[in-house]
């Protein structure tokens, strides 16, 4: 995948180069914004959030304690419980109650090459064997926040496998499902950088941009840019080349929902 960044980018320079240097931020067009969080996030605040740790060293449980002040006091949720992984599992036979939450966020810290805590191996077994089916979690937020190092090769490899385990079961896929930082890096920083994110993701949107009127599209009516046809050759292993014929006009509407969706979050749009 990050092979592929270069090659958006020429053809990002592409589009706009075709436009004639016209290409206009994107917006809604024909409807009002909404002091809403983005969709992934909607939900009934009445519902419980329900965090699970897992950890070997103690670090789980203060981050866990800091995000449930977050979602509690700042934001309104009016039920976070901390449960450990090992001692959830043994008061929810077959994990019942999961579906019921509005989000659930596991925080796992791993030691050695992404190894499961011991007190979260019942709990990977549990998901991994379940027969809940794909629609289990269909409702519900699942975040995942892994702590690992990477000087080993499989750098969090236990939280990436339950963010899977997640997904299995019917989770939704969202910007923040699966975040992980290096605890011999600048840990702290990480830490409260991955906090700002879910706080900025759950604010609404300011008033302010409540009555802004509805702009033009991405492309606005004096570009008179022709159609643009752009050939795209992907090479993967074993020389393979996929060529991809006139994708431009799909590029344009991906680039205008991602604006989109970055000025819903008060994001800038670079």
């Amino acid at each position: 995948r990050a092979g592929l960044i270069p090659q958006l980018k020429e053809i990002c320079s592409q589009v706009l180069e075709a436009s004639g240097g016209k290409l206009k931020s994107a917006s809604t067009t024909g409807a009002a914004q909404t002091n809403e969080a983005p969709k992934w996030l909607q939900m009934d605040k009445t519902k419980p959030v329900v965090i699970l740790t897992g950890e070997e060293d103690g670090l789980a449980t203060p981050e866990a304690k800091k995000l449930q002040d977050l979602l509690h006091s700042t934001h309104g949720f009016q039920t976070v419980k901390i449960w450990g992984m090992k001692e959830f599992c043994k008061m929810h036979k077959d994990l019942e109650g999961l579906e019921k939450a509005g989000a659930v966020v596991a925080i796992m810290s791993t030691s050695g090459p992404g190894e499961v805590p011991t007190n979260a191996m019942r709990l990977m077994r549990m998901m991994k064997k379940s027969k809940k089916g794909s629609e289990w979690l269909r409702e519900v937020r699942c975040l995942v926040l892994g702590m690992g190092s990477t000087t080993y090769e499989n750098f969090c490899g236990a939280p990436k496998q339950l963010s899977r385990y997640f997904l299995n079961l019917g989770a939704r896929v969202h910007p923040l499902a699966l975040t992980c930082i290096d605890k011999d890096g600048d840990y702290d920083k990480e830490m409260q950088k991955w906090r700002e994110q879910l706080s900025q993701a759950l604010m609404p949107v300011k008033e302010t941009m409540r009555k802004r009127p509805a702009r033009t599209s991405i492309c606005a009516p004096e570009c008179k840019a022709p159609p643009l046809k752009i050939d795209i050759t992907i090479e993967s292993g074993g020389g393979r080349k996929d060529v991809h014929k006139n994708r431009g006009e799909g590029l344009v509407s991906r680039l205008q929902s991602h604006l989109v969706d970055r000025e819903r979050r008060g994001l800038s749009p670079d």
